[in-house]
């Protein structure tokens, strides 16, 4: 996950789509072993759907990393309200 996160950042080192994919994958392979997601995944994976302007995509992942993670609700209330406004 963290190796995503930095390709992010690397506007040079893969797509999103191809980000979208491996982060995709991590979250399979932790339900398949009924182990949960690293904080933040579900929003970064938000962020990068926003990003190819799949709007009902991004608001799913941000109400997961929400539902997941409690403590994270401010930051995702913040983007689904200003990826609403940008729509």
């Amino acid at each position: 996950y963290q190796s995503t996160v930095y390709q992010y950042y690397q506007k040079d080192k893969g797509t999103p789509e191809e980000q979208i994919a491996t982060l995709n994958e991590i979250v399979e392979k932790a339900r398949a072993d009924n182990r949960p997601v690293p904080p933040g995944l579900h929003a970064h994976l938000g962020l990068l759907y926003a990003q190819l302007g799949k709007g009902s995509e991004a608001r799913r992942e941000f109400t997961t990393e929400k539902t997941l993670y409690p403590e994270s609700g401010p930051y995702m209330d913040f983007l689904l309200t200003s990826k609403e406004q940008k729509q």
